[in-house]
């Protein structure tokens, strides 16, 4: 996928030489901030008001149009009404402005008048190769630069930095801005998006990519108009070597994907995000203050081998949450090794129990010396890559304990200047913080985090890999989806598709009559089971269509007739049946879901009848490789019966992740004709023995 406009376009969006202000005011309007952001921010090149109704506006000479100007204008801020876009656009072309600015709603987001005049600005802009900024939206501050094309309120307290805020939502930049005015994380940009009639999330992504100043992104994001240019983008950050944190709402509001088969009920839109920001290198956070929390610690901590956490507190009670807190974040916690406990046993207390969230315990307001030992045990350990120090409050109730939390600040930053390891001071909760601690932890480069809670989920956020998952090649020896098969395609068909991919599916004899029946039993050997062969039943087991564990000649006869009364009944037709030969195994799931737009998800877990009552499910997006595969046996409950559960054989798991990774790269092959795909039970014979397909369901995409 390609940009929309060239990348000089987009740079002269964020660091223009000049900028223009269309709808400039002496008052408070928009157009009256943007000029006063860019002065107050001590932007260094011309600023030309243009309003045809002053001759001067906050100081400057006013131009009654940008043809008047009689200079190159680089960049315009349009802080006119919806009305009058089209023709400022225009004028923008005609003076051949390479970026452009819209602040004012009226837009796409009011109906189909808004939406037409946005469809147009979209258009010139296209046609004239023109970066457009929103439209609905605050705009662009570049901190670093000191430009500051802004229409709302700018923090007092902001200062440069290498995180980047880029935010669909402009009121809530507001939330991140005030959040960490007073602690260690600067803003390279602030930028808002608004309706990105023009530029999306990935134009900007693309550029920050490439700027210097910028190591961290943190991203506000309601809805990705296009996903494959997202997620490119997304990689191209994480080849940079920069992080992108990305708070994305949604996760109750948006309807599941309709699906046919079993796993679309599975894999809605949400989990699929999840899990395509995974593979890409995203980090997924919860809220605003997870979101500030993580990117302070990531814009300071590199991420050493290796990355185990040690935690350090005066209060059991603290350590008792943090350990409980680490475990649902999943955060590691540092295995401390026997010489570090014997040292800390030499000078912690005789009631103090040394352990990993470590309890100094009250002492250590007679003894200061305490948290310093500690401190330097805890970083010669070898498994340590990562040392937080947990403080009740951030700031200390009276002047006793602000002294008691100044001196354990100033042995955190003592530490950080003698050892390899990040440092990091957080919060039980949240608060203002001590001006002084903040001054002696921002000069040593130890992050701030506030609340316990949103410092354990970025310290974890902190220990996963950064590197997105490599795309495999697609492996030879794939079918293309039949031209002529019909939209559903039944178990019989199902199977002798996967079966020309290369995949291990189960041996199926057709059967018209009892007769048929039993002779195929007799050819594949007891026990069998009889299933209903009829295309279009997605699910056979609601209306008994599956009969197991047929010993003999006659049981197979009765469960024919029996099946047959249950097609009349359900079908109001008769059915001929499919006979199988029983396969012993560990059941589990695999399944398909193309989204439009996101494309195909594998989704693996415990099979059966119960599988979307359990819930239990990895989620990928293909293609990946069986490495990805081997990670999501790893991370569902099936990984425990797979290890051999209650005297069961170990399950073959290699074979396992080979047919997943397999059933993925055929899903991608499949991609543009693929609606679901549902492979329920899949059997796991014991190690060494393979895997057998024994149910599925195929769902092409429907026509259109």
């Amino acid at each position: 996928m390609t940009a929309v406009v060239p990348p000089a376009a987009v740079r002269a969006l964020l660091r223009p030489q000049s900028v223009a202000i269309i709808g400039a005011t002496p008052g408070d309007g928009r157009g009256g901030w943007i000029q006063q952001q860019l002065v107050r921010y001590g932007y260094d090149g011309a600023i030309y008001p243009v309003n045809p109704r002053y001759t001067s506006v906050r100081g400057l000479p006013a131009y009654a149009s940008l043809a008047d100007i009689g200079a190159p204008v680089e960049f315009a801020a349009v802080a006119l009404g919806a009305n009058q876009a089209v023709q400022a656009m225009q004028d923008c072309a005609a003076a051949g402005v390479r970026a452009v600015l819209f602040v004012a709603s009226g837009f796409a987001e009011v109906g189909a008048a808004g939406a037409a005049i946005q469809a147009e600005v979209r258009r010139i802009a296209l046609a004239h190769g023109i970066a457009v900024c929103g439209p609905n939206c605050y705009g662009i501050a570049n901190i670093h630069g000191r430009f500051a094309a802004y229409g709302g309120a700018l923090s007092d307290g902001l200062h440069a930095g290498p995180v980047a805020l880029l935010f669909q939502s402009g009121a809530l930049t507001h939330a991140a801005m005030d959040v960490v005015a007073d602690r260690g994380c600067g803003y390279s940009y602030v930028i808002t998006t608004g309706n990105e009639a023009v530029l999306s999330l990935a134009d900007y992504l693309e550029a920050l990519a490439d700027d210097d100043a910028t190591r961290v992104i943190a991203c506000f994001v309601e809805g990705i108009a296009d996903p494959a240019r997202f997620f490119a983008a997304a990689r191209r950050v994480a080849a940079a070597g920069k992080r992108l944190i990305v708070l994305k709402t949604g996760r109750s509001a948006l309807a599941q994907h309709a699906a046919l088969a079993h796993t679309g009920a599975l894999t809605g839109p949400d989990a699929i995000y999840d899990a395509l920001f995974r593979q890409a290198g995203i980090v997924r956070v919860g809220d605003i203050d997870e979101l500030i929390e993580t990117a302070e610690l990531l814009c300071v901590a590199p991420r050493p081998r290796p990355v185990a956490a040690a935690l350090v507190s005066i209060s059991g009670g603290t350590c008792g949450l943090a350990a409980d807190l680490a475990h649902a974040a999943g955060l590691e916690l540092a295995t401390l090794a026997d010489a570090t406990l014997a040292r800390l046993r030499a000078f912690l207390p005789a009631f103090a129990t040394p352990n990993n969230p470590l309890d100094l315990t009250g002492a250590i307001g007679g003894e200061p010396t305490l948290l310093p030992q500690a401190l330097a045990a805890l970083c010669d350990d070898p498994a340590v890559g990562l040392v937080a120090l947990a403080l009740n409050t951030p700031i200390g109730g009276d002047a006793a304990s602000r002294g008691l939390y100044q001196q354990m600040c100033a042995a955190l930053a003592a530490s950080r200047a003698r050892q390899p390891q990040p440092h990091v001071a957080c919060s039980v909760s949240s608060g203002a913080w001590d001006p002084a601690i903040v001054a002696a932890l921002r000069a040593a480069d130890v992050p701030l985090l506030q609340g316990l809670r949103e410092a354990i989920h970025a310290m974890a956020h902190w220990q996963r890999p950064a590197a997105p998952a490599a795309l495999p090649a697609t492996p030879a020896g794939l079918p293309d989806m039949p031209a002529d098969a019909p939209r559903v395609l039944g178990e019989r068909a199902a199977l002798a598709l996967l079966a020309r991919a290369g995949l291990p599916v189960v041996r199926a004899i057709a059967a018209a009559d009892a007769d048929a029946a039993v002779a195929a039993a007799e050819r594949l050997g007891y026990p069998v089971a009889l299933k209903l062969d009829v295309a279009e039943l997605a699910h056979k087991t609601e209306i008994g269509g599956v009969m197991l564990d047929l010993a003999d000649a006659a049981a197979v006869a009765a469960a024919q007739a029996t099946l047959q009364q249950r097609a009349r009944r359900a079908l109001s037709a008769d059915a001929g049946v499919l006979v199988q030969p029983m396969v012993r195994g560990a059941e589990m799931l695999l399944g398909v879901t193309n989204h439009p737009g996101l494309g195909p998800v594998v989704a693996f877990g415990l099979g059966g009848v119960l599988v979307e009552v359990l819930g239990d499910i990895a989620i990928r997006a293909a293609p990946f490789d069986a490495a990805t595969a081997r990670a999501m046996i790893a991370e569902t409950r099936a990984a425990r019966v797979l290890a051999g559960f209650r005297g069961a054989p170990p399950g073959d798991i290699e074979a396992l992740a080979q047919v997943i990774a397999r059933l993925a790269a055929l899903a991608w092959h499949w991609r543009d004709h693929l609606e679901a795909i549902d492979i329920n039970p899949v059997m796991v014979l014991p190690a060494g023995q393979g895997v057998v397909l024994v149910d599925a369901l195929i769902v092409r995409r429907a026509a259109g």
